[in-house]
């Protein structure tokens, strides 16, 4: 399986290597190259700089700071990745291992970002690993992998925060009492010193963002969140109409959840809002950017 994804990856590196940079390739390749001539000054990104640090590093060792180079080394990355993931759902769901991983690797929300110089696979690599050995149940690597992947993309502090309450449900279930929860945050301790230190930057730095800050305010955004349960919509709809008689019965057998479910789609129907300037250009470039406006126009 992973010699044809590793072909497979290949070629759409090949089709990918000559491709301008991308979006925020530009900002990130320009990071890069200052950090190889051990200039520290900071492009504008918005994440930690840890990911182009590495990838400048690396550049020193390859002798080779070309934008293909770079997306060859971040692509590397991205595929251990996907190694990881395989690794994770032999221990979830042994049979489907291979389906799933498979699901991953060319996961369209997430596929093309491996062939590009962006942080979100690097960063995921970690939050994967420090979940594998939660799974594990190794306490300190996941805590101290978990730290590593939020240095990297500040967002995944909410990973941290799963990964602990995981580690506790794994351990104890939904049973919830003092001498518990007290005797887990003390085997937690990497966890409580990431969340600390994560509160230090966020204070140290007068936000969550390194740089464009004004764009990335410490907030969450219902747009988000609605356009995510969109993608969950298109992602998962051959399973949901495989499961259409099971989930109208779930429906008739569940009055309560039917009106549950009633009340979240008001609720999303009349908080989506559309107003982040980000999400308001290159209609006919973005085409997340043309949907959330389709949707928007017709909406209100």
């Amino acid at each position: 399986m992973f010699i044809s994804l590793a072909i497979a990856f290949l070629v759409i590196f090949i089709y990918l290597k000559r491709t301008p940079a991308l979006v925020d390739e530009h900002d990130g390749y320009k990071q890069i190259l200052r950090f190889s001539v051990f200039d520290w000054q900071l492009e504008k990104i918005s994440a930690m700089p840890t990911y182009y640090f590495v990838l400048a590093m690396s550049s020193k060792i390859i002798q080779n700071d070309t934008l293909g180079a770079m997306r060859a080394l971040s692509l590397c990355f991205s595929f251990f990745s996907v190694f990881v993931f395989y690794l994770i759902a032999k221990i979830l769901s042994p049979q489907n291992s291979f389906i799933k991983t498979i699901q991953f690797a060319f996961l369209p929300i997430l596929h093309i970002f491996f062939f590009l110089v962006y942080t979100e696979p690097f960063s995921l690599l970690f939050t994967l690993l420090s979940f594998y050995f939660a799974l594990k149940k190794n306490f300190s690597a996941s805590g101290f992998l978990g730290i590593i992947s939020t240095a990297i993309r500040q967002n995944n502090i909410m990973w941290m925060g799963f990964t602990l309450l995981f580690l506790y449900v794994q351990e104890h279930g939904f049973k919830f009492n003092k001498s518990l929860v007290l005797a887990h945050l003390k085997k937690s301790w990497l966890f409580i010193l990431g969340f600390v230190l994560f509160a230090v930057f966020v204070y140290l730095n007068g936000g969550i963002a390194i740089g464009d800050a004004k764009m990335h305010p410490g907030n969450l955004s219902i747009g988000n969140i609605v356009f995510a349960l969109f993608t969950f919509t298109i992602l998962f709809l051959p399973l949901a109409l495989a499961e259409t008689r099971s989930i109208v019965k779930g429906f008739v057998q569940d009055k309560l959840f039917l009106l549950f479910t009633i009340v979240c789609l008001g609720i999303f129907w009349f908080l989506f809002n559309n107003n982040h300037p980000y999400n308001l250009i290159d209609y006919d470039y973005f085409v997340r950017n043309n949907l959330m406006h389709f949707f928007y126009r017709h909406l209100h």
